[in-house]
């Protein structure tokens, strides 16, 4: 019996630790390999050049997308707590989305839903109008 009980909390114990639960991922940034989104941001942007949009050249190289990849997930891990767990958990969902992760994409939807939360009874602005 005693076998059993250790048995028994040892393999939930290595079920846990091998797959991360929702509550421990909400709890810090997730880690994103962001080069193969950059590597097709970097595409896209060269298409757009080829068809004639004249972005100038290097505004989305690879290594620029990296960095803002970086800068962005630097400003998730000041901020991370800061958001709702529901937000987080939702919005790591989004940032995935298609299998292209991105922290860019994370944080707009963080600072999006934080916004939102603060628009009161989400009843529209009133319209104003000049000289009133």
């Amino acid at each position: 019996m005693r076998v059993s009980i250790v048995m028994v909390a040892f393999a939930a114990f290595v079920t846990l630790a091998a797959s991360p639960s929702s509550a421990r991922a909400a709890n810090d940034v997730p880690d994103f390999d962001v080069k193969p989104s950059c590597q097709s941001a970097t595409r896209a942007a060269s298409d757009l050049n080829q068809a004639g949009d004249n972005l100038r050249a290097g505004d989305r190289s690879s290594d620029n997308c990296v960095q803002d990849e970086m800068k962005a997930k630097a400003t998730l891990s000041d901020e991370w707590t800061h958001f709702k767990i529901s937000e987080r958990q939702r919005c790591a969902r989004l940032a995935t989305l298609g299998g292209l992760p991105s922290y860019v994409e994370l944080l707009t939807c963080l600072e999006m839903a934080q916004e939102a939360a603060n628009i009161p009874d989400g009843r529209p602005a009133a319209k104003t109008r000049p000289g009133r």
